[in-house]
């Protein structure tokens, strides 16, 4: 869920509610910014890194406390910044003097950029500090050629501009320069968040139609859906007609960012924009004489598939390891890629794949999903792990006598280490055998801790851990079904969470397998961080389930030519289809292979796709856990995979979830 204040959470449902739509679009020199080959600034604050003022976000990520008038107010609103300045993600540059009472520098205040090339654009736009509303009420911007002569220069007086576009069309410039003498308060030191080399345009309700958004991610990595946002202007000044000799058209570029929000009312009149999206223009449309032109933009992840990896010499790394060296041969700075992924091997070998089916590949062999989060950022996140320190393992018997038999019960995590090994063990009964069996890494069938009637074992890590896999061996050599199986797992010995029931989920026959618990399928401990109720629904969620999934079958390459496979049953279902995963490259080990079929398995576990149209959120994230009402008197966990945004002077808002089936 994308963060926001309290009174937005207070007012997003509210019976009349008012929203807004706004877009950012940035028709700027797309290789401007990457070919600045250096700033030199006055001197800056602490809390500044001027290498933000071309990194295409134009608001700082936190309200940084200080010691400047009014900016360390206990409402809530500010935070205390971290000592690491990379913690504090967005800054931008912030000076080190303050102006006096009048708001004027004593000495200007320079910012200056050096490119290594050549460049035309639109214009030039500064974005000062938008989180305080604050500006530069007098300032300078000049442009240079190669030589150093001045191509434009604009002195600004009386500015009340957040984002300012002091200088028109430009043509051929190899420097810029702004000087900053005035600000709008007193006492403050200067915020300037961007510097764009082009024309940064803001349409709101009085010149937007419509925009329209569309987000998506799989639960099981089989497919990278892309997201899309769509938005139609007013043309009426025909700005972007292909004819107009001083529009913009001329100056439209693939990539160019685009940048999508949605503000509510949250009282007074005052909206609160939440960004649906951080989008670069693939596509544009306006014809000679219309009234509206309308725009489409994409993400990072298409432009992945224009690059080939073809690898066929093993070279061993970690895939967190592959994927950061895709991203940077791709030339795409903004992913987040999850810890689990150092800790996982690949040879690295593949033959004739993009890179975005090579990023695919990753995720799967690591047991990942992909998206793309509303700042643009490619996400590679892992099955979420549960913080564990006892395992308990409860029988009552079984078809073959009314005693229970434990082999073994490992605690798993993303490194594939059982942190079980070794740890003790208590009963609830006097034991047949020691209960060290249990822990001790052999699932021998008659390698067992015993007793008769209803019991439980529990292990002990010794301290919290974060499990991804809980499996338990109970006695197997004669396919006997144990009755009453119940497996719980806890970090403090006191509050439990199931993990499987048998009197919920049925029971079972026994394997030499075991059984895996991957500790993602519990979605109902997880909180929804929001509800599709039927006070904010247009109609009742509607359900659609997938096809039964009876085995799942992964293939593991120790070359481009071995291959060998493992195969995982569901542990109920008998009848169905098989999932097979056979051209994935970068498993190459039986292990790897049985922990994606694991995962792959406990993900086939949310069957039931839940639709709904409603008044909608637009603060709910792809992989925010949503809870759906129905009529029947429950409500039901999913996970967010799809969210369709609608915005035309009113908001609507369709939602896809996965989840289980009550």
């Amino acid at each position: 869920m994308y963060r926001t204040t309290q009174n937005f959470k207070n007012n997003i449902y509210a019976p009349v509610r008012r929203t807004a739509g706004r877009v950012t679009f940035d028709i700027s020199d797309v290789t401007a910014s990457g070919d600045v080959t250096n700033i030199t600034t006055s001197p800056e604050s602490p809390l500044s890194v001027k290498a933000h003022l071309i990194d295409k976000r134009r608001s700082m990520t936190y309200k940084a406390a200080t010691l400047e008038k009014d900016r360390f107010r206990l409402d809530g609103s500010f935070s205390f910044a971290d000592d690491v300045i990379a913690n504090n993600e967005e800054l931008g540059w912030s000076s080190s003097d303050i102006c006096d009472a009048f708001g004027v520098f004593a000495t200007p205040l320079t910012i200056s950029f050096d490119f290594g090339s050549n460049h035309s654009s639109a214009g030039l736009t500064i974005t000062f500090d938008q989180v305080n509303g604050e500006y530069a009420v007098d300032f300078d911007m000049t442009a240079y050629d190669a030589g150093g002569a001045v191509i434009a220069t604009t002195s600004v007086t009386g500015n009340t501009d957040i984002i300012a576009v002091p200088i028109g069309q430009l043509y051929n410039y190899r420097k810029v320069s702004v000087i900053i003498r005035k600000w709008s308060k007193p006492n403050r030191r200067a915020r300037v968040f961007e510097v764009d080399f082009g024309f940064v345009k803001q349409y709101t309700d009085d010149n937007l139609v419509n925009l329209s958004s569309v987000e998506e991610m799989d639960l099981l990595t089989g497919k990278l859906p892309s997201a899309e946002f769509k938005f139609t202007i007013d043309n009426s000044d025909r700005l972007f007609n292909i004819l107009n000799p001083t529009g913009f058209y001329k100056y439209l570029q693939q990539r160019q960012q685009v940048i999508g929000e949605i503000g509510l009312d949250t009282g007074g009149g005052n909206f609160e924009y939440i960004p649906i999206g951080n989008y670069l223009l693939q596509e544009w449309q306006s014809d000679e004489g219309s009234l509206t032109a309308t725009f489409t933009a994409r993400t990072n992840l298409d432009t992945m598939a224009s690059f080939v990896w073809n690898n066929s010499a093993p070279a061993s790394q970690s895939l967190a390891s592959l994927a950061r060296y895709i991203f940077f041969l791709a030339g795409i700075s903004n992913y987040w890629i999850d810890p689990a992924l150092e800790n996982i091997t690949t040879n690295s070998v593949a033959e004739k794949v993009n890179y975005r089916d090579l990023l695919q590949m990753i995720a799967i062999a690591g047991g990942a999903n992909i998206y793309v989060t509303r700042d643009g950022k490619i996400t590679l996140k892992c099955n979420k792990t549960r913080k564990v320190r006892y395992i308990r393992d409860t029988t009552n018997g079984s078809t073959f006598n009314n005693a229970g038999h434990w082999v073994e019960i490992q605690a798993v995590n993303s490194s594939g280490t059982n942190i079980a090994l070794g740890k003790p063990v208590t009963t609830s009964f006097v034991p047949v055998n020691s209960p060290s069996l249990i822990t001790d890494g052999n699932t021998a069938s008659e390698n067992w801790c015993g007793q008769g009637g209803l019991g439980n074992v529990t292990v002990d890590l010794g301290a919290v851990y974060d499990i991804e896999t809980v499996k338990v061996w109970h006695y197997y050599a004669d396919g006997r079904t144990y009755h009453n199986t119940k497996t719980e797992i806890s970090a403090d010995g006191v509050t439990w969470k199931t993990v499987f029931d048998s009197a919920i989920s049925g029971e079972y026959a026994e394997t030499s397998a075991g059984r895996t618990y991957a500790m993602e399928t519990v979605l109902g401990d997880m909180t929804p961080v929001d509800s599709a109720d039927f006070d904010n629904m247009y109609t009742e969620p509607q359900i659609a389930l997938d096809k039964a999934i009876k085995r799942v079958e992964v293939t593991y390459w120790t070359d481009l030519s071995t291959s060998g496979f493992v195969g995982v049953n569901h542990p109920v279902n008998t009848v169905g289809d098989t999932l097979k995963l056979e051209k994935n490259t970068l498993i190459n080990t039986s292990a790897r292979a049985q922990a994606v079929a694991d995962w792959l398995m406990a993900q086939l576990a949310y069957r039931a796709t839940y639709s709904v149209r409603w008044r909608g959120n637009p603060a709910l994230e792809l992989n925010d856990v949503l809870s759906m009402e129905n009529t029947y008197g429950s409500t039901m966990n999913a996970y967010v995979t799809k969210n369709e945004i609608e915005y035309a002077g009113y908001l609507t808002v369709k939602t896809q979830a996965k989840g289980g089936v009550n």
